[in-house]
């Protein structure tokens, strides 16, 4: 005869949530390596002057679907940088590296007095890492001809749960109200006067209006609304950053940034 005391009986629901709940806890946090690529993995510049590549990368450690996510936004990035000028984005750093490379040795046949090589310098860290957000910096500067090369910053933001990128929408909680507050503190940084166009002092938003900028980032101590050149002003002027204390604006985020 069956006992009715021996047959398992589902678990109360209370219980399951809590086990699930330490499950999620017991989730390995994300950790990362540094990376560093060059022309140096290509064969044809043990035997020819090539473009000076250096690129200094973080990648998200492990097969999870998280890092995954994370390491395959960050190379799109990365190849978009070293694009510039070039006709198509690669898919990987890689055949970026190679593309960007022969581009440079294609030009240094047709134009044989071109004396600078081609450059592309990028490094990347992380600058505020916590377990519900993660904001990395990628510095960048290339020189693909000409009276000078272009440089720039990029904030990108993750959440290391999903390894979802986190765009403006997704970061704040009300994206008109942080721009109408950081419209503010950006009129009085640069003595802008309420009743004055945003553009009366030499900016040029479009359509004169102000609007927060690609770049939002997030480090230990501030929030950085970076303009990079041309965003908002010329390359004479260059990049504009609005550093503001974190305490004084965490109401603002979805998400935890003290």
């Amino acid at each position: 005869m069956i006992n009715n005391n021996m047959i398992p009986k589902p678990l109360p629901l209370a219980i399951a949530v809590i086990l699930l709940l330490i499950s999620c806890q017991r989730k390995e946090a994300l950790t990362f390596e540094e990376q560093r690529l060059g022309t140096s993995i290509l064969p044809v510049c043990k035997e020819t002057t090539c473009a000076n590549i250096s690129i200094k990368m973080i990648h998200a450690i492990g097969k999870s679907s998280t890092a995954s996510m994370i390491n395959n936004f960050m190379e799109h990035k990365i190849c978009n940088v070293l694009s510039v000028g070039l006709q198509e984005q690669q898919p990987t750093i890689e055949n970026a590296i190679k593309t960007f490379n022969d581009f440079y040795l294609e030009q240094k046949g047709i134009y044989a007095t071109e004396s600078a090589p081609y450059e592309a310098e990028l490094t990347q860290e992380i600058t505020f890492n916590s377990t519900n957000l993660i904001s990395t910096a990628i510095d960048y500067y290339t020189y693909t001809g000409g009276a000078h090369g272009y440089g720039g910053v990029l904030f990108i933001n993750f959440n290391p749960q999903t390894g979802e990128h986190l765009t403006h929408t997704t970061l704040l909680k009300d994206k008109k109200a942080f721009s109408a507050y950081a419209e503010q503190i950006f009129r009085s940084k640069f003595n802008i006067p309420e009743t004055a166009s945003i553009n009366s002092t030499g900016f040029f938003f479009e359509e004169d209006r102000f609007a927060l900028p690609e770049n939002i980032g997030i480090t230990k101590e501030e929030v950085v609304l970076y303009y990079n050149t041309y965003e908002i002003s010329s390359y004479a002027d260059g990049p504009v950053a609005l550093k503001l204390p974190k305490k004084e604006v965490s109401a603002f985020f979805k998400y935890d940034i003290l």
